[in-house]
């Protein structure tokens, strides 16, 4: 009678092993959920700031073009990768350095685009004609910094503005 009250407790080594293989499965899972979280948080953050530079790079170089009473450099019909215009009698200087478009006035000098991208083959060309109101054609690529498991997220602008 004593042989029959007598209960195991405890897990075998199969049961051991088939939790053990159920929670690494479940484990990966979770992991790879985890990265593609983190990998697609990476991707919206660098288009959103790319996005975010092109149009304020766009917008202030028209808003400042728009108001110019004439434009210094590039010669008319040339091309070239700095913009000098005078706005209000004061000289701006339109410059790419080290991946950040620079705006030079009163001998001061700004950063126009984030911390978090770089601009690269910035170019100005001015066209119109000698007697009309000139034009500015502006090209540039902007890429993020940051880095995600496809690489940086890059794009390229590209507008043409007017004096009024």
């Amino acid at each position: 009678m004593a042989k029959l009250l007598k209960k195991n407790f405890g897990f075998s080594i199969i049961e051991i092993i088939i939790y053990i293989g159920m929670l690494s499965v479940f484990i990966v899972v979770l992991t790879n959920i985890f990265i593609s979280t983190i990998d697609i948080k990476l991707e919206s953050e660098s288009i959103a700031g790319i996005e975010q530079d092109g149009r304020y790079l766009i917008a202030k170089l028209a808003y400042d073009i728009n108001r110019a009473q004439s434009i210094t450099s590039p010669s008319l019909g040339a091309t070239g990768n700095t913009l000098q215009i005078t706005v209000n009698g004061v000289n701006e200087t339109f410059t790419l350095t080290n991946g950040k478009i620079q705006i030079t006035k009163n001998s001061s000098t700004d950063d126009l685009n984030g911390y978090d991208s770089l601009v690269s083959n910035l170019t100005f060309q001015r066209l119109g004609n000698v007697s009309g109101k000139n034009n500015v054609k502006i090209s540039f690529t902007i890429s993020s910094i940051t880095q995600r498991s496809k690489g940086p997220e890059t794009k390229t602008f590209q507008t043409t503005v007017g004096i009024r």
